[in-house]
Formats: C-alpha cells, structure tokens, sequence
C-alpha cells in the first residue's frame, strides 16, 4: 500500500470533521481498469489505490450548515469553493472536453490523450491539477496546475507525485497552496515540450484500439446503444461484418427508431451484398430523417445495384441540391447516369468532380 498513512489520516479526519468530509463511495480495482481501457488513459498507482478508497470528493472549509441557504440558488457551491476531486464519470467529461478543445495540442487522432485532469481548483475558472498519463513513463507522475492568470494558459509543477501532493492536502485541511509554486514561463506548451510528450506519442489509434475502449465501455455501461453502435463501426472498418452485423443488431434493439443505426446497418449490408435488406434499413433511415443527405446517398447506392435507376437518380439529385460538390453524390450519380446511358452527363459529372 502507497498511502496507508495518508489513508489513515484522511479517516481521522472524518470521525473529527465528518460535516466537512464529503467523499463518494469507492471503485473497485475492475471497475478502475475498465475506465482507464474505455477512455486510454493510464492513472499512476498511487491514485488508482485512492480512487478504490473514494471515487472522488472533498474536504469542505465550512461545515454543511454554512452552505444550506446557499444549496436553494448554487446546489454546487461547496464544489465551487473547495479542491473537488473529479469522480471518474466527470473526469471522463473532463478528459473529452479538452480533448476535443485539441487542449493542450491536437491529439485527435492520437491513441491516447496524455492530459488525466482529477481535481478542480477552488473558484470560477477553469483551473485544475492534473497528472500525465502513465503511457508516458513508468515513473510515477508528477502533480501539475493548469492556471488561468489573466487569461494567460499557465501549468507547472506543484509537487513530485500523488503522495507528495495529498501530504500538503491533508496539512492544509483539504486547501494546499498551489499558487505560491508559480514558476517563470510555465506554459503549457513549454511543459509538454520538457517532458517531450508530443515524441512519446507519435503512433495513431487503431480499429483494434477502438474496439478494445468500446468493449470496455459496453462493460460499464451495457445498455449504451451509441458504444455498440461505435463498435460496430470499428469491426465494419476491420472487414469484420458478423461482429459488426451483431453490434447494429443490439443498438437497434435498444434504440430501433434511430436513424443512424439503421444507416449503419444498411450501409454494412449493402457491402455485404445485400442490398435487399440494406434498402429495408436505409428507406427507414432517409423516413426518420428525411434532410440528411448521406443517408439518401448510400439508399441510391442500394436502389442502382437492385436497377432503380430512376430512384437512385432521385436521392443523388437531391443530395447534390443541397451540396452541389459533394464527391460522394457525384462519384453515385456518375454510375447512375452511365447505367441510364447518360454517358454525356456522365462526363459533366465526372468533369465537376475531377475539378474539386
């Protein structure tokens, strides 16, 4: 154990302030390696024994009482004004949202995000601690803050490690110092270079990576419709059409009036050769949202290869209405117009595409 003493502590806390004691039942150490497989992220060890004592939480300044009429018009005040410990749910919205915010550098296409942000900082802004993933280094991470100082993006370190860090907390009653830690030019950017983190992740995730983080996913939450659906895609993308097939299967059968699931569905099928029975999913999907061009796109697909020209003319035209140079409606109607014998407007087609 990393953290006996700390642990020890932090409950001889609570039986003397247990109104200022506020957190949230444990993870286990499965439900802590299913997260950390669903999202890539890779927790130092020390935290992981953290999260399987409490997922999460705070040490209050106040006790409850002092928040009760504050509770009625700001139910997360005490958040607001306390070292908040992200539960993994919020630390996964967390994770996604600065990730999509390509913060601190676009990692979209990147196996792993490198940032694990775990506990807000006290106040309004958008400021908090955070390790570097254990993809990185075998080394136990380090503590870092990000601050926002006059709308200047600002991390640096704050303490060696996790333990490090929850001794000043704990010695603080729940509110260390982390300003006073300010270091010179510490900019993000400056800290993810020193740690060389853009080098160490230079590879791209893999359909075998997708599939892996939904299949985890799927095991927190088996009712998610969107996770099969995100698999299903991955093993379609793999030219694994039974496993991709099954997955569509269980989103619809836990969403069936969703437009892009039938879309999905139909689109696999089609590829399968069986267009019969990816035209069934594909009308359902144009029915449900009758604007989305895509959809009609990949129905014309169906309607050529049963010989509805005429049907598939319809879709394509409409598609490309709406977007005169999408390649996708172009390269259809292409095969359209040759197989009305069109071979003219063929040509036009193919010339406006070879022109984009």
């Amino acid at each position: 154990m990393i953290l006996t003493k700390e642990l020890e502590q932090l409950a001889d806390f609570r039986r003397a302030n247990a109104d200022k004691f506020h957190f949230y039942p444990p993870l286990s150490l499965e439900e802590i390696v299913l997260h950390q497989e669903a999202y890539s992220y890779k927790l130092p060890a020390s935290y992981v024994e953290f999260s399987n004592w409490r997922n999460g939480g705070m040490l209050t300044e106040k006790p409850d009482h002092y928040y009760i009429d504050m509770l009625d018009f700001e139910p997360d005040g005490p958040k607001w004004s306390s070292f908040y410990f992200y539960p993994k749910e919020e630390m996964m919205e967390k994770i996604n949202e600065l990730s999509k915010e390509n913060w601190p550098y676009n990692t979209e296409k990147k196996r792993f995000y490198p940032i694990i942000p775990f506990c807000r900082l006290p106040g309004w802004g958008n400021e908090f601690l955070f390790f570097i993933s254990q993809h990185i280094s075998d080394k136990e991470s380090a503590v870092y803050v990000r601050t926002l100082d006059n709308n200047r993006d600002s991390c640096y370190q704050i303490a060696e490690s996790f333990p490090d860090f929850l001794k000043e907390y704990i010695s603080a009653n729940g509110f260390p110092e982390v300003y006073d830690k300010q270091q010179e030019n510490a900019t993000c950017s400056s800290l993810l270079k020193k740690e060389a983190i853009a080098q160490k992740m230079d590879y791209e995730k893999t359909e075998k990576d997708t599939i892996m983080e939904a299949t985890a996913r799927i095991s927190l939450r088996p009712n998610d419709s969107f996770e099969y659906c995100s698999r299903g895609n991955a093993y379609s993308r793999s030219k694994q059409s039974q496993k991709a097939l099954a997955d569509f299967n269980k989103a619809l059968q836990l969403q069936e009036n969703d437009a892009f699931y039938h879309h999905c569905r139909g689109d696999l099928l089609l590829q399968m050769g069986h267009a019969r029975k990816a035209l069934i999913d594909l009308d359902i999907a144009s029915r449900l949202e009758p604007e989305d061009s895509m959809y009609r796109l990949i129905r014309a697909e169906a309607f050529l290869q049963l010989g509805k020209t005429k049907k598939a003319l319809e879709d394509c035209n409409y598609a490309l209405q709406t977007d005169p140079k999408d390649e996708l409606g172009l390269l259809i109607r292409i095969k359209v117009w040759k197989a009305l014998g069109e071979d003219k407007k063929a040509k036009e087609d193919r010339d406006c595409l070879d022109s984009l």
